[in-house]
């Protein structure tokens, strides 16, 4: 079991990416490999984006 968190507390990327594994139970055939990348360039997309904007965003998905 991967942690949640980083010794930064930042959120742990493999965590996620596990995660998004598991909710995508297998629906179509995705690997983990696939999922990090994709997570990785989402998570760059994101990061050049305002914080606020960011926030409402996740607020939709509470």
């Amino acid at each position: 079991m991967t942690n949640h968190y980083n010794d930064d507390e930042s959120i742990n990327e493999n965590w996620l990416a596990d995660e998004i594994a598991e909710s995508e139970g297998k629906k179509v055939e995705v690997n983990i490999a696939q999922i990090k990348e994709i997570l990785r360039i989402t998570l760059d997309i994101l990061a050049k984006e305002d914080f606020h904007h960011i926030e409402k965003t996740l607020e939709k998905h509470e």
